[in-house]
Parts: C-alpha cells; structure tokens; sequence
C-alpha cells in the first residue's frame, strides 16, 4: 500500500515556512496543509478497508494525528477564525460560518482519542480494524472532510479578501512560531525591513480569543 501522506509529507515540517517568498503567502500554505489533511483521510479510510495490516501507514497516521492535524487545527481556531471575526464585515454572515465549521471540527476532535486506540491496537497487534473499529474511523473522516471543504471554499477565500498585509504577516509567525521554526528576522525585518515598512504591531493583543460558540 502507497501513502499519499507520506508522500506530501517528504521533507522537514513546515519547510514551507522557512522560504521567505512563502512565509509571506501563509493562506497558500494553510491551503496546502488542508490538501495533506484530505490525503491522510484517504489513507485512513484504505487502512479501516484493507484486509492486510500496513505497520508503516499505521505508524504513520499515529504520527500525522499526533503532529500535524494539531497544527492545522490550531492554524484555524486559535489564529485564522479570530482574524477573520476581526476583519470581515457584518455582511460577511462569518460568525454563523465558523460556528459551523468549529462544530465539525469538535466532533471530529471528540473521536480522536477512540481513533488512536484502534490505530495504537492496530499496530501493537499487527491486525487491520475490526468492522466495529471502522465506523468511527469513518466518523472521524467525515468531520474532518466537511470542515476541510468548507474551509477551502469558504474560509479561505473570504481571507484573501479581508486579512491586511500585518494580518498575513502576524499569521506567518504564528505558524513558524507553532512548528518550531526561527521567526527573528521576520519579527525585526533583518533582511528586508518588511514588518517596519508595514508598520505592524504584532503581539498577544493582535488576536482575539475565539468566543466559546
């Protein structure tokens, strides 16, 4: 069996954020996030399917769930929702939406810990999951679908509309920030005095806590 995810996942994490002509384009790199997220759904789905056991796709979705889904996650709740609650107009509607797209995000999020223990079982015993283990394999990958659907034709979109340049700049850091990279010569324009000529006041109080929904 062939792993998309391991696939997309070649390379250090969150190399893309260590170019500089990416890390200023961070909607590209939460677009490419979401499409290695849809391919880990893929491959979970052929993992509650398949007859044989696969160790290293098992072995690599524990590792996927337990890294970089997190990472997406939190690129979205604590990040880009309060960004958007900011920046888009009222006629936007943007609260409604996100309410509906965290919805999805906390069911899926609520049947995380069974989908590591059949994962973990999985790979301890050398087995594919039983017919009852594959259903909520299956609900988890529904959720996170529908959310990652309505994040590409919604969300991200509506974002490259309404974040200001600082918005991006400040949404890059985080993320570098989230996934352990070196963020010194972005925050103080080092290279090319980017933040200074923005004039961007980046810190705790540019993003809002989410409201509980």
């Amino acid at each position: 069996m062939t792993s998309t995810t391991l696939r997309a996942h070649a390379g250090e994490p969150g190399a893309g954020l260590t170019d500089p002509a990416r890390r200023a384009r961070p909607l590209d790199l939460v677009a490419e996030d979401g499409l290695r997220v849809r391919a880990f759904c893929a491959d979970l789905d052929r993992l509650a399917s398949s007859r044989t056991p696969d160790r290293y796709l098992t072995r690599a979705a524990l590792r996927f769930l337990d890294r970089d889904l997190v990472r997406h996650r939190r690129d979205a709740t604590e990040d880009l929702f309060p960004l958007l609650r900011r920046r888009c107009p009222r006629e936007d509607e943007i609260g409604p939406i996100i309410a509906a797209i965290r919805a999805d995000i906390e069911t899926a999020h609520s049947h995380l810990p069974k989908v590591l223990a059949i994962l973990a079982a999985c790979l301890e015993d050398g087995r594919v999951p039983s017919a009852s283990e594959a259903d909520p394999l299956a609900r988890f990958t529904r959720h996170t679908r529908r959310h990652l659907f309505a994040e590409k034709a919604i969300l991200l979109p509506l974002a490259r509309i309404r974040l200001t340049p600082c918005d991006l700049m400040s949404l890059s850091l985080r993320m570098q920030a989230r996934r352990g990279t070196r963020v010194h010569d972005l925050i103080y324009g080092l290279k090319d005095g980017r933040l200074r000529d923005l004039d961007c006041s980046i810190g705790p109080g540019h993003f809002q806590q989410e409201e509980p929904t």
